[in-house]
């Protein structure tokens, strides 16, 4: 639901307004994007502390592992795909949410690395904390969009030095 949140937000952004691309788009789109990354962190975190805490396995299944070898591949592209055409339409917006996808793609992976940690070596506890850990980055990752858009705010600018 984060991920889709975020992409429509992009959306949102990237369609033609008739106000045109203003700054104020620029910034309120980031302030989302942030807002998303922040959301992915509370979940994460939440989660893998609970977990931590009451020491919950997760269980694993083959078909649950295709799936997310699966979904590591296809968020990795499409967070390529999503990085080239923000570069070609130098969109701040979508470039931040490719990061989000990217981000889907290393929890689909450290996720998987999880499972297998558990089912070879009892290490119940990888899964969760590889979560914690993106839980984390994703945290930087709202911070850091929050200082994008407060850079993209021209009153926020410093006033130029005199002459």
């Amino acid at each position: 639901m984060i991920e889709v949140f975020a992409s429509s937000v992009v959306i949102w952004y990237i369609r033609p307004h008739p106000q045109g691309d203003r700054p104020e788009r620029t910034r309120r789109a980031l302030r989302r994007v942030a807002a998303a990354f922040a959301g992915l962190a509370v979940v994460l975190a939440a989660a893998s502390l609970h977990d931590l805490v009451t020491g919950r396995r997760a269980g694993h299944s083959v078909a649950g592992i295709v799936y997310l070898a699966i979904t590591a591949c296809v968020m990795f592209g499409l967070a390529m795909w999503k990085r080239g055409i923000a570069r070609e339409l130098g969109s701040a917006p979508l470039a931040s949410e490719a990061t989000l996808t990217f981000l889907d793609g290393i929890l689909s992976v450290l996720t998987l690395s999880g499972l297998a940690l558990n089912a070879l070596f009892g290490w119940w506890w990888a899964d969760p904390s590889a979560a914690l850990f993106v839980a984390i980055a994703a945290l930087r990752e709202a911070r850091e969009n929050l200082v994008d858009a407060r850079a993209a705010d021209p009153a926020t600018e410093p006033p130029a030095a005199p002459l």
